[in-house]
């Protein structure tokens, strides 16, 4: 998993803090060229966070690119006493959980998105985002699709059921031996016991979302479970070998550290469990219908051939419902779900100056 590919490091030219309402205030950084094409950057998940390292997929010299981390994720805040809380009440336990995702939504997020574009004094931008920050840049272009000029998307997921309870489901007899340990451990933590079925994927999904809002030292140990099932699910080959190689299967608590800690993963597992119990508030259907009738800009879409994660059938579904000839797809041979794969960058940078060049040509015209 090489990382050379991508940009230089860079460092915020402006960043802060926006209430949007709810007693949530998101985190904001803008990189790049002040006077680039503006693009906004959504992060995956739900409930990861932008990360330095996602600053480095753009060209600095012509982009100027938004990141923000979503409610209740990175650095962004919620007000000490939402939920019921009292101000300077712990940072664990119930009532933690419920201010960070009362009055999280997507529809709250898309709210958020025209919120940063109005601050920022942008009237169109690139959409840019990748698995989850895909979902929510089609959400978001559907919605305001005037202030969108373009979609670059990144294996892209669309809140289904069944990849839900792919995520869930006990994976296929012989797997890769890290594939299937990430899922002993989850199986473990959940006590899913023998029926693994749709049905009981729903009732784990529920139960480990109960589990994270609780908070303390149990909800830590499924977070880490969590986690590493997502990251096994989501890796190539190589890299569940990789993984083998560097001791997975002798010390895999030591090993998923490289994850995030213990407490970092709760957070993310949190906020994810509670969209993803929720349907991730978004119904994917009506919102491509939307984009069919209302969206004519450019769309690039770049996907891992053996993605587990994220279908990539998924670009398919999205070029189909788009007008014809406005979405191209890059397949990357032998690539899953992990954005830092040197031939996800690589079509990631193909795809995104071919979107630059479609605009160009666009304006040009004009």
């Amino acid at each position: 998993m090489s990382s050379h590919r991508l940009f230089p490091d860079l460092e915020p030219h402006a960043c802060g803090h926006l209430s949007v309402g709810g007693g949530h205030e998101v985190y904001w950084e803008r990189v790049g060229h002040p006077s680039g094409r503006p693009l906004l950057w959504l992060h995956g998940g739900p409930g990861s966070g932008a990360s330095p390292r996602q600053r480095r997929f753009f060209d600095p010299a012509r982009w100027c690119v938004t990141l923000f981390d979503q409610r209740g994720c990175g650095r962004s805040t919620v007000r000490p006493d939402l939920g019921g809380g009292e101000a300077g009440a712990s940072m664990d336990g119930q009532a933690h959980a419920s201010r960070r995702v009362l009055h999280n939504r997507t529809p709250d997020l898309l709210a958020d998105i025209e919120s940063l574009r109005r601050a920022a004094g942008v009237t169109r931008w690139v959409v840019a985002g990748g698995s989850w920050g895909a979902t929510l840049a089609l959400a978001y272009a559907a919605r305001c699709p005037q202030a969108v000029q373009g979609l670059a998307l990144r294996s892209p997921f669309l809140a289904s059921r069944g990849e839900v309870q792919d995520l869930l489901s006990a994976p296929p007899a012989g797997v890769h031996a890290v594939v299937q340990a990430a899922w002993d451990r989850l199986a473990a933590a959940l006590a899913m016991g023998d029926d693994l079925g749709p049905r009981a994927a729903d009732r784990d999904l529920a139960q480990a979302h109960a589990v994270f809002r609780q908070g303390g030292e149990a909800c830590r140990g499924l977070a880490v479970a969590w986690s590493v099932n997502e990251w096994a699910r989501s890796a190539t080959p190589a890299t569940l070998q990789q993984a083998l190689d560097q001791g997975f299967l002798t010390a895999p608590v030591e090993w998923a550290r490289r994850l995030g800690d213990a407490d970092d993963l709760w957070r993310r597992a949190l906020v994810q469990t509670h969209y993803l119990v929720h349907g991730c508030f978004v119904d994917m259907s009506a919102v491509l219908a939307d984009l069919s009738g209302g969206f004519a800009g450019p769309v690039v879409l770049v996907r891992g051939a053996l993605d587990a994660l994220c279908p990539p059938g998924n670009a398919d579904v999205i070029a189909q419902a788009l007008r014809a000839g406005t979405a191209r797809i890059w397949t990357v041979p032998g690539a899953g779900h992990d954005a830092l794969d040197d031939g996800m960058v690589a079509a990631w940078h193909d795809a995104l100056n071919a979107l630059a060049h479609d605009l160009d040509l666009t304006e040009a015209c004009a």
